[in-house]
């Protein structure tokens, strides 16, 4: 999936202190995160490794942490959580690099976590080619660029039927 982000018990387990403790912290510009359109809190995996490092937070984290970075775990919090804003960003990414397979990963791990078929073109197809059209419009992607990311999208959906 490429960026690896974190919720606010995501971080609070990872830091082992209540989740409060991790919002008083950001409220006080003490650990860095940023709000999706519906006013969660995310954190960046860099973000919160600096914290660590910089508090000389001491946490036994060395068999969680991959545990909880997992690709999986990710998509299971986004699906529960219906961010799909995120999914759609990474699916964005993706199809402008031409990364068909990653695409192809994104939604078979998006369906598997127990995201419907509809939710997973309403939500995260559909925002996407909507966002390639009006980088063209706006004339940021050429018709060519924007194309090819929509037959990288295609090519990824014909592969959910395999």
């Amino acid at each position: 999936m490429g960026e690896v982000l974190f919720t606010t018990n995501d971080v609070a387990g990872i830091l082992r202190v209540d989740k409060s403790t991790v919002k008083r912290w950001t409220d006080e510009g003490k650990l860095k995160c940023f709000r999706t359109p519906g006013g969660h809190r995310k954190f960046h995996a860099e973000d919160v490794y600096a914290f660590m490092s910089a508090n000389e937070y001491d946490v036994h984290t060395p068999h969680s942490l991959p545990r909880m970075m997992s690709d999986e775990m990710i998509i299971h919090s986004i699906v529960r959580h219906k961010e799909f804003n995120v999914l759609h960003s990474v699916c964005f990414s993706a199809a402008i690099k031409g990364r068909k397979e990653e695409i192809n990963g994104l939604f078979r791990e998006t369906l598997a976590a127990g995201a419907s078929l509809e939710e997973l073109f309403d939500h995260v197809l559909r925002p996407t080619t909507r966002k390639l059209e009006h980088l063209v419009t706006l004339e940021k992607l050429t018709v060519s660029e924007f194309h090819l990311a929509v037959n990288v999208l295609t090519s990824a959906v014909i592969l959910l039927q395999q």
